[in-house]
């Protein structure tokens, strides 16, 4: 009987007895999706700015990325799924506005896409020469630029 009434006391205490979880913590989704690309944009810099030297046959062309342009995303990124192959695990698309820096104007919004292996080893990494994902042009797409 006592052990009875020192559980209820308890239960009765505890559900009585106010209880202050530690603060939570939230992220801006946003945000993060922005923090992601930044750092997708840097990853693939040099792949970028050769893809668009080719393509567009001088080296004074250079890249910009609008990232308050509401009419694309600088970067999406897509990836292969069980039932829904991809040629490579990762695809991954830019959009980039292109312009000349010797004329000062734009020649191009131009769109990019790349296929991604990602480095998943350090033995990989040495011998690739890169650390982060081995990537290959798939697709070059020329747009007039945006006015």
């Amino acid at each position: 009987m006592k052990k009875l009434l020192v559980l209820c006391g308890l239960s009765l205490l505890i559900w009585t007895h106010p209880v202050s979880a530690k603060e939570t913590s939230s992220y801006d989704v946003k945000g993060m999706e922005k923090a992601i690309d930044h750092m997708i944009v840097d990853q693939f810099q040099d792949e970028l700015q050769d893809a668009v030297v080719d393509f567009y046959k001088r080296d004074t062309v250079k890249l910009q990325y609008d990232w308050k342009e509401q009419r694309y995303d600088v970067v999406e990124l897509e990836q292969s799924k069980e039932g829904h192959k991809l040629q490579y695990p990762y695809v991954v698309t830019f959009n980039v506005l292109v312009y000349d820096s010797e004329k000062k104007e734009r020649i191009g919004t131009d769109t990019l896409t790349f296929g991604v292996v990602p480095v998943t080893s350090k033995e990989t990494a040495k011998k690739q020469g890169k650390m982060f994902s081995v990537a290959k042009l798939l697709n070059y797409r020329h747009g007039e630029p945006l006015q």
